[in-house]
């Protein structure tokens, strides 16, 4: 399975299905990719870093991915491309801390007063660091909308000297792992599918794993349906299917099929 870093790198060829988008959905797209080729051993799939799930809906639009994988329901103009979406799996939402803070159950008002400033130290006094997106990246977005006051608050938090600001999924999992004291809002699948050192922490009673917890993201596949090759369709059907389901469990995530709710 090839790992690239740059989409002009990639090599064409019939049989390759290049993947790319959210880096919330890596995990599941490379636990995919990995059983897909054992049983298509002359196929290659091709999961690209995390470019967003702005840049995975550009790049399908400009023929540079045969499927993007974006976290975000895709605007009118971006459907206007000729582009489609077939939702995969849904994924918690969470806030999460380093795996030796100590730091227990949050309600939803303590989440706010961290990122305002009002809460600055776990249970042991240790300080709150906040680990925070950038404004334009999904997670920002939906963090924003989970209390009235919640979007002001971010944008102060911004605002603060020296705050810790994760560029990508991944990046700001390595800061929240790193960083003693770590606040910030990750993914649960992405936690368990690459196995990281933080600890997911329950919201008003509600644990991560619980179908009842309320914050979850939906990850969706983009293509072009009449550019769509047979390799590209085959890769979404055996992610559709009783095994692809199967992986997907495992690595953190919950397919549509299972999903008994609509992501908020």
């Amino acid at each position: 399975m090839g790992l690239c870093f740059g989409l002009g790198e990639w090599a064409e060829a019939g049989d390759v299905v290049r993947v790319g988008g959210t880096g919330s959905g890596s995990g599941a797209l490379l636990a995919l990719a990995k059983a897909y080729e054992r049983h298509h051993p002359d196929h290659s799939i091709q999961v690209l870093p995390s470019i967003g799930s702005t840049g995975g809906i550009r790049a399908v639009a400009d023929r540079k991915l045969d499927l993007g994988c974006i976290s975000r329901a895709m605007t009118k103009e971006e459907e206007s491309l000729g582009l489609e979406a077939q939702s995969l799996a849904t994924t918690a939402f969470v806030f999460a801390t380093s795996a030796h803070t100590a730091a227990g159950p949050l309600t939803l008002k303590e989440v706010e007063d961290i990122y305002a400033g009002r809460k600055a130290t776990w249970k042991d006094g240790r300080p709150i660091r906040l680990v925070l997106r950038p404004k334009s990246d999904t997670a920002h977005a939906y963090l924003s909308g989970f209390t009235p006051g919640m979007k002001a608050t971010l944008d102060q938090a911004h605002a603060l000297p020296g705050v810790c600001v994760g560029i990508t999924d991944q990046e700001a999992l390595t800061q929240l792992e790193q960083t003693p004291g770590s606040f910030g809002t990750a993914v649960l699948g992405l936690i368990v599918s690459e196995g990281r050192q933080v600890k997911a922490l329950p919201v008003d009673g509600i644990q991560p794993t619980s179908p009842d917890y309320p914050f979850t993201l939906t990850l969706r596949m983009v293509f072009r349906r009449s550019e769509w090759s047979a390799a590209a369709q085959s890769f979404m059907a055996f992610a559709q299917s009783k095994e692809g389901r199967q992986i997907l469990s495992q690595a953190g995530y919950r397919p549509m099929a299972e999903t008994s709710r609509g992501a908020r």
